[in-house]
């Protein structure tokens, strides 16, 4: 039996039909399932994540990813799910025509939750990371996170607990400003008083220490 928790979103209030999980989940259903054997499907796959993350992934990860990812013909790209507490698909995000954002479901607030894919043994590290891209990734390699919508998502009090007592990892984005590294270096200082340790990790020292070029806001 599987000790993984799905993907996971807070559980959010249902205000109409347009927002009954079962209208959500049967929108995001509709969505083709993912195969390397399908062209598109392949070059949106390796446009977020390398060939080797999917070829290290092991059955129960890729199995996860499948469930949570699908493809959007109309926009010829890849469709993550928001899934809550309860298992519930509550809303989804597309990669959009630029395919350097995700655009959420229509009517569906943007960068509202975090993404998080917790285990039980808390005695393994807990990455932060910032999204989409990341949270995929994530899946496939099998680790604990909490991944943010953006650097300027204000986390909420019942997420910050999740890092309680937890050894964390925070992974800055790599961008022009340092968006993402500032947003990184506030929420270790959030995390201080609850989790058991708190390290940011700067890519950039490490691509730069293995001569690793980059483009500068990607």
């Amino acid at each position: 039996t599987s000790n993984i928790q799905p993907v996971k979103i807070e559980a959010q209030k249902v205000t109409n039909n347009y927002d009954q999980p079962e209208v959500v989940e049967a929108e995001f259903n509709a969505f083709d399932t993912l195969s390397f054997l399908n062209p598109a499907h392949k070059a949106e796959l390796l446009a977020i994540v390398p060939l080797w993350v999917y070829q290290a992934a092991d059955d129960e990860s890729r199995q996860e990813f499948l469930a949570t990812t699908k493809y959007s013909q109309k926009h010829n790209s890849l469709v993550i799910a928001s899934i809550n507490d309860y298992g519930q698909v509550v809303s989804y995000r597309i990669r959009n025509g630029n395919k350097s954002k995700w655009q959420a479901r229509a009517k569906a607030p943007a960068n509202a939750y975090i993404w998080s894919r917790l285990t039980d043994d808390s005695g393994k590290p807990l990455f932060v990371l910032e999204g989409s891209h990341d949270a995929l990734t994530g899946i496939l390699l099998g680790i604990d996170f909490i991944a943010l919508p953006s650097a300027g998502y204000k986390i909420k009090p019942s997420e910050l607990q999740l890092l309680k007592g937890r050894n964390i990892f925070l992974l800055a984005d790599i961008d022009k400003n340092e968006t993402g590294l500032k947003a990184m270096e506030a929420l270790a200082q959030m995390t201080e008083p609850i989790a058991k340790n708190a390290l940011i990790v700067d890519i950039r020292r490490f691509l730069y220490a293995v001569s690793i070029e980059y483009p500068a806001d990607k």
